[in-house]
């Protein structure tokens, strides 16, 4: 992590921005580094959080503690969104690989041999759920009076369903590349 001159922030108050950097830099370096962020990325989310700081500064009475809290919740939030990128794009190619096709597509019927594999090793409640919501193209209303969820759990235990399909899929592409 860079520490950048911070002079002419308008931060106001006696708090110099650039000082208070040199000294929480090892703990905010310690914080990125426990939340295992990239570090490509962890400027970034110091840049955010410090953004905050200038645009509350008025409201805050403890500075360092304050950053430190906004840079852990930035990390939270940056996993946060990876993980809800990748539930997506895990849910609409669920939904491409399983919405049928044509029956003679060689390369469909190789992703859903994959799929099936992948869905195979999930626990039953996620393999029904995914085969109604997705196989069978139901939807919420009609899937929670199949399976005994209410409406409102449906989407929440489907985004489960698909986190624990997108481990299972990231975990085949790692132990791939080891054996290549």
């Amino acid at each position: 992590m860079e520490v950048e001159e911070t002079e002419g922030l308008g931060a106001g108050g006696d708090v110099d921005l650039g000082e208070m950097l040199r000294r929480l830099s090892p703990d905010l370096q310690a914080i990125l580094g426990r939340f295992r962020i990239p570090p490509e990325d962890a400027d970034d989310l110091v840049q955010q959080a410090l953004l905050q700081f200038v645009r509350k500064r008025s409201q805050i009475q403890s500075p360092e503690p304050w950053l430190r809290g906004a840079v852990k919740n930035e990390c939270r939030m940056y996993w946060r969104g990876r993980s809800r990128k990748l539930t997506v794009a895990v849910d609409q190619g669920v939904l491409d690989v399983m919405a049928g096709g044509t029956a003679d597509d060689p390369e469909r019927a190789i992703l859903r041999r994959g799929l099936s594999r992948w869905l195979a090793a999930l626990p039953w409640n996620c393999r029904s759920l995914l085969q109604l919501r997705y196989g069978m193209e139901l939807n919420v209303r009609e899937v929670a009076k199949r399976t005994g969820y209410r409406p409102a759990s449906v989407d929440k235990v489907t985004k489960r369903c698909l986190d624990a399909l997108s481990r299972k899929m990231a975990a085949a592409a790692v132990s791939r590349r080891l054996v290549s």
